[in-house]
């Protein structure tokens, strides 16, 4: 549970710390991120800091962080968690891992 946590606090001060920041952030710092998969942008690669996160984003990036990747989920078929997201939803099994967990409820 105390690394849930610290992964969690982690991913929320990388986040505030770009979002928050005095200054937009630097491409070095954009450039991290996606290469490190947290954030990859949309289907275009745009980044759209000013957007509200979502649930889906916010379980990719933590799952991400944690080193649950993409990959992992292939070979795996498993509903929705939550009737909100529809079994074709790009981000259903981060959000599935999210669940189990503990992340989100």
């Amino acid at each position: 549970m105390k690394k849930v946590i610290s992964v969690f606090l982690m991913v929320v001060l990388v986040i505030y710390s770009i979002v928050f920041a005095e200054d937009v952030p630097s491409k070095k710092q954009l450039e991290d991120l996606k290469s490190l998969g947290i954030m990859v942008g949309d289907e275009d690669g745009n980044m759209r800091l000013d957007d509200t996160i979502t649930r889906a984003e916010a379980a990719k990036m933590i799952c991400t962080v944690m080193g649950v990747k993409r990959s992992d989920f292939i070979s795996e078929v498993a509903i929705s968690a939550f009737p909100d997201v529809t079994d074709s939803h790009w981000a259903k099994f981060y959000i599935n891992e999210a669940k189990v967990l503990g992340i989100v409820e």
